[in-house]
């Protein structure tokens, strides 16, 4: 989902009753505009992708009670965080 860029780095965070991973790359971002559609099925900035991956994904997050977005960072990439509820 990051259109095509860089290397990646994942962070583990703990806080309060959860937990959550963000996922970062050093890509160009996605173009604001886009930005919005990422969690839309067929959906794709990458050539040959099916746009299923962020979809589904969000769907099984969502499903036991915790969030999943995607921003831009200021310093140029894409950050994805998935956040989960304690037990």
């Amino acid at each position: 989902a990051g259109g095509g860029g860089g290397g990646g780095r994942g962070e583990v965070r703990r806080g309060g009753e959860g937990g959550e991973v963000a996922v970062r790359d050093s890509g160009p971002g996605i173009a604001p505009g886009l930005l919005s559609l990422v969690f839309e099925p067929c959906f794709s900035t990458e050539a040959g992708g099916t746009g299923l991956g962020l979809p589904i994904a969000r769907r099984i997050v969502e499903g036991r009670g915790g969030t999943l977005v995607a921003r831009n960072l200021e310093t140029g990439g894409l950050e994805v965080v998935l956040r989960l509820p304690g037990p």
